[in-house]
């Protein structure tokens, strides 16, 4: 297996079109076998105005019945969030026809790889965290039924 990661640059953020809704970075994640990609992450880090307005918009299939408890007490309103999100699977597969498994900044500006990445619909919302110390973040991961996945 291996994984390459990907600095998105602030011209190229995803999900640019919601109000309220600020980046400070983004992290593409892409995790490959030779039968292809495996798993396709972005992470994503804002603010709690950014946390509610994702919320408020149901963006990634947010809602308050997939998020299981916050850990370490509850969000602090003052630190940054850390929201990581992960492509279909049926996307990946697609996807995955066009990555070469070696660069993945061009995989990444494709036409056909931004059409896909454009949709918040495309994704599902996997954890959210906070750092609570330098090595160590606290948050919530995310449980979904089956048809989510559909």
């Amino acid at each position: 297996m291996s994984i390459h990661t990907y600095e998105i640059p602030q011209e190229l953020f995803l999900f640019t079109d919601v109000e309220d809704l600020q980046w400070s970075s983004q992290t593409l994640t892409v995790h490959s076998t030779d039968l292809g990609l495996s798993k396709v992450c972005v992470e994503l880090h804002t603010n709690l105005t950014g946390w509610s307005a994702l919320k408020k918009n149901g963006l990634f299939a947010y809602t308050p019945e997939i998020c299981g408890p916050v850990l370490g007490g509850g969000f602090n309103p003052v630190k940054p969030f850390f929201i990581t999100i992960e492509l279909h699977s049926h996307h990946s597969t697609f996807l995955g026809i066009l990555y070469d498994g070696e660069n993945i900044e061009e995989w990444f500006l494709h036409e056909t790889t931004q059409e896909a990445f454009r949709d918040s619909e495309n994704f599902l919302l996997i954890s959210t965290m906070q750092p609570f110390t330098p090595q160590t973040l606290w948050g919530m991961s995310t449980i979904y039924s089956q048809s989510h996945h559909q």
